[in-house]
């Protein structure tokens, strides 16, 4: 637990009472009040934003009350050191089991189902991290005024759906999802086309 922070911070879960400019690298990340910095973690919460914070998680963003303006608030997992880590480490994975299918295949075709199957968990546990956008959420519970950036990442077409808000209102949890040929950012309806 921190009372004040200004600095920089990583480590695995945090608890800030006062988060006033500085930067926070975690998994799990609580922050009582925040007057400004930056957050990379798969989990935020954040009780009191006043201006100026920028979170980036890869699961889940929850706001209780905007208080100013210009936050942002991002789901993008390239932001975070850990996954960005453990995507490498699963993608070497991956590539040492693809070198032993093909090297089954010549000498121990008994290895082949076995190996197919690890491959594709693999597979899954890459995806998961590279796809959790569609599973990410952000909830902003009290009405938002002012000018504040909701923004979900969707790498694997480098774009983003973007939503400013403008008006005093109540939102539901922003997600996206998939519907055919666009991706959808829900509530508010703004829309990519797939290309």
């Amino acid at each position: 637990k921190i009372n004040r922070h200004k600095g920089t911070l990583r480590c695995h879960k945090a608890e800030i009472n006062s988060l006033e400019g500085g930067t926070i690298y975690a998994t799990n990340v609580t922050v009582n009040a925040a007057l400004g910095g930056q957050i990379c973690a798969e989990h935020v919460t954040v009780k009191s934003v006043k201006h100026n914070l920028k979170v980036f998680a890869s699961k889940s963003i929850t706001i209780e009350r905007i208080l100013g303006e210009d936050n942002h608030f991002v789901i993008d997992y390239r932001k975070l050191p850990t996954a960005q880590s453990k995507l490498q480490f699963l993608n070497e994975e991956y590539e040492e089991l693809n070198e032993n299918l093909e090297n089954a295949k010549k000498h121990l075709p008994q290895n082949i189902p076995l190996l197919k199957d690890e491959l594709e968990k693999k597979v899954e546990e890459i995806n998961a991290i590279k796809l959790c956008h569609y599973d990410a959420v952000i909830t902003i519970m009290a009405p938002v005024n002012g000018l504040n950036i909701i923004e979900f990442v969707v790498p694997e077409i480098k774009q983003s759906l973007i939503y400013r808000t403008i008006d005093a209102k109540t939102f539901e949890p922003f997600t996206i999802h998939k519907s055919g040929d666009t991706i959808v950012l829900e509530p508010v309806g703004v829309e990519l086309y797939l290309p």
